[in-house]
């Protein structure tokens, strides 16, 4: 329904949508978008190619968290992050949404209530940033704090509680969406205390 609704642009083969953003922040989502598959297009074309195959769609929407949403084979992506990560970040939150995508399409997928298994899956697509970084940025001033970045966050997927955090983080986001998608407040409030559905992560 949400992808109906959406403004949408053909960008280097990707279906991309964009929803519920002002002209101007909309046109900024799709030329951020752009730059970003850019990246991945000139340092990895063999990759680049593989994505097309892997995302039917890419959609930015204000709400939510970003994420793979396997049902619709769709890379969601947060409208202000997207408006406000430089192009790189971007890019390599794309190559782990990718990485989801692969384990999905090759039968590999998670229970969401499994915290282990949530997070064994997470920190196999932070170690695929990771390689895709050191494979192909070849200059040290530009590679080596992502490298720093992701160390960090590979160790923070190591933490007891990073599933939690992480799953807080998303049932807030997935309310919000919710309401921006119409749903009446006493609904929203009423499912407070479901899991976020479709996987994301």
């Amino acid at each position: 329904m949400l992808l109906a609704l959406s403004e949408r642009r053909l960008i280097r083969g990707f279906d991309v949508r964009v929803f519920a953003l002002a002209p101007r922040d909309c046109d900024l989502a799709f030329s951020k978008v752009d730059v970003s598959l850019s990246i991945i297009e000139k340092l990895d074309p063999l990759v680049f190619e593989d994505l097309k195959k892997r995302f039917e769609f890419i959609f930015v929407r204000r709400s939510g968290v970003s994420g793979y949403y396997q049902a619709l084979r769709t890379c969601l992506l947060n409208a202000q992050y997207v408006m406000e990560a430089p192009h790189i970040f971007i890019a390599l939150t794309l190559i782990h949404e990718y990485t989801h995508a692969r384990l999905s399409d090759r039968g590999f997928a998670f229970h969401y209530d499994n915290d282990a298994e949530y997070a064994r899956f997470e920190k196999i697509c932070i170690r695929a940033e990771l390689r895709f970084v050191r494979r192909v940025i070849t200059d040290d001033d530009v590679a080596a704090p992502l490298i720093s970045f992701l160390k960090a966050h590979l160790a923070e997927a190591e933490e007891p509680d990073y599933i939690r955090k992480k799953k807080l983080c998303m049932s807030e986001a997935v309310r919000g969406a919710m309401l921006e998608a119409g749903l009446p407040a006493w609904y929203v409030r009423m499912r407070k205390g479901d899991p976020p559905g479709p996987r994301q992560g």
